[in-house]
């Protein structure tokens, strides 16, 4: 009787954990997002064209960034054959343009799923 319930148990656990993988990066990227659209809303308008050094992106453009890869993610997530066609920053130049991106950023593939322990907004 204790042998089955520690092999029952043991098997239960060895079944969660390739979901557990998965939940951690899901989490993960639900934080990250998070913390973006925050400093996207709380970032000054005059300052969405700044640059750590001239051959780095402008804060508005890494916002551009992080919506085409959410684009790219979502396609490729729906089994979509894609490639990486990222936004051009040059149609966002600037905060209010750039805003309109939220959604994409908000909604990437990986909170759609059939799993029952997708993080919630």
């Amino acid at each position: 009787m204790l042998l089955s319930g520690l092999i029952f148990g043991t098997v239960s656990a060895w079944r969660q954990k390739p979901d557990a993988p998965a939940r951690a990066v899901r989490a993960n990227f639900i934080d990250v997002d998070r913390r973006i659209l925050a400093m996207a809303k709380d970032w000054p308008s005059d300052k969405y064209d700044y640059k750590l050094k001239p051959e780095l992106r402008t804060f508005g453009a890494v916002l551009v960034h992080i919506a085409s890869g959410n684009v790219y993610a979502a396609k490729k997530g729906k089994g979509e054959n894609v490639k990486w066609d990222e936004l051009d920053p040059k149609n966002y130049p600037d905060k209010a343009s750039v805003a309109a991106l939220r959604s994409l950023i908000r909604k990437p593939c990986f909170r759609a799923g059939p799993t029952s322990s997708s993080p919630k907004r």
